[in-house]
C-alpha cells in the first residue's frame, strides 16, 4: 500500500525523487516513512509505504476526515459523503497497457511480458487511473475551477492487477470540504474482477479545486 499526502504543487516534467525508510532485514508485514522532494530539498509529499498486512494504518486511513457545512459549497455543490461515483468497467489490453508506459518513468519487465501471476501486471498509474472516479460530480463549465490532486493511496488487496482481465470500479464520497483556497472532496474506489467479484485493489483519492479564479468565487 502506497499512501501519499501532497504538501506542494509541481508542474509536468519537474525532477523529483522519492525516498523510503528501509525496514528491518527480514521484516514482513512491515509499514516504512515514505516522501518526494524536489532537487532543492522541497518535500512535495508524505506518507507511508506497506507491505504484507501491517497493525499500522496507512498515513492516509489515519487521518481524520472532516466534511463542512453544506451550505459552503459552491464548487462542489450537492456533493455529499456517501454519494455513488458513476461505475466504470474496464479492459486494459497490452496494447493499450505499452502507450501508457510512455508516461511513467520507472519500468519493470512484468509490465511488457509474462509476469509470475501470467499476465502482464499494471503499473500504479494505470490501477490508478483504472480507478479515478468522480469526474461527473463537477460541473467544470460552471465552475471554471482549476483541479489538482491533494492525496492518493493505491492498495493491492489480492492483487497484482494485471493486463488482459475484465475489472468493475466502483466507488464512493468519504468527504466534501472547504479549506481557505480550495473545495476539496475525497474518494475511496474498488476494483473487483468482473466475473467473480473478487476485490483485487483499492483507492482512496483527494481532488482539490481552485477558488481563485472561479466565477463562483468573484466576491470573495
Amino acid at each position: 500500500c502506497l499512501s501519499l499526502y501532497y504538501t506542494f504543487a509541481t508542474t509536468d516534467r519537474e525532477e523529483v525523487r522519492a525516498i523510503v525508510k528501509i525496514p528491518p532485514e527480514g521484516s514482513e508485514d512491515i509499514q516504512v516513512e515514505a516522501y518526494a522532494e524536489m532537487k532543492n530539498g522541497q518535500v512535495i509529499a508524505k506518507g507511508t509505504l506497506s507491505v504484507g498486512e501491517p497493525k499500522e494504518s496507512s498515513y492516509l486511513q489515519s487521518l481524520e476526515l472532516k466534511s463542512s457545512d453544506p451550505n459552503e459549497l459552491r464548487i462542489l455543490k450537492g456533493n455529499k459523503v456517501g454519494d455513488d461515483l458513476k461505475p466504470r468497467e474496464i479492459l486494459i489490453t497490452q496494447e493499450n497497457a505499452e502507450k501508457g508506459l510512455k508516461s511513467i518513468t520507472d519500468h519493470l519487465d512484468y509490465y511488457k511480458g509474462e509476469s509470475p501471476w501470467g499476465n502482464s501486471i499494471l503499473s500504479p498509474t494505470a490501477i490508478y487511473t483504472m480507478m479515478a472516479l468522480g469526474s461527473e460530480k463537477l460541473d467544470t463549465e460552471k465552475s471554471k475551477a482549476v483541479p489538482f490532486y491533494g492525496a492518493t493511496e493505491i492498495r493491492n488487496i489480492n492483487g497484482p492487477v494485471l493486463v488482459g482481465i475484465p475489472y468493475k470500479a466502483t466507488g464512493k464520497i468519504a468527504c466534501v470540504g472547504v479549506s481557505r483556497k480550495t473545495e476539496f472532496f475525497w474518494t475511496d474506489c474498488e476494483l473487483k474482477e468482473k466475473e467473480s467479484g473478487k476485490l483485487v485493489a483499492s483507492i482512496r483519492h483527494m481532488n482539490r479545486f481552485m477558488k481563485a479564479g472561479s466565477p463562483l468565487y468573484e466576491d470573495s
